[in-house]
């Protein structure tokens, strides 16, 4: 197995000690609450892109990332 696997889950349920056992692989959580007081936020107009490009290989990627 590869010791480059995660899973990510929106709920707790799904973070249990069982999970991680039964699938043998570390397990995050991102949870689903979102209150506004927690984020700063900017508008659109003056915000810089940002892009987040997985590590594995993707046969298209450079022609897409080329383009930005």
């Amino acid at each position: 197995m590869s010791s480059r696997v995660t899973i990510t889950t929106a709920h707790q349920k799904y973070c249990t000690r069982q999970y991680r056992d039964y699938y043998g692989v570390p397990i995050h959580k991102l949870s689903v609450w979102i209150s506004p007081e927690q984020y700063h936020f900017t508008d659109w107009r003056i915000r810089k892109p940002c892009w987040v490009v997985s590590p594995d290989e993707a046969p298209y990627e450079g022609s897409c990332i080329g383009r930005a």
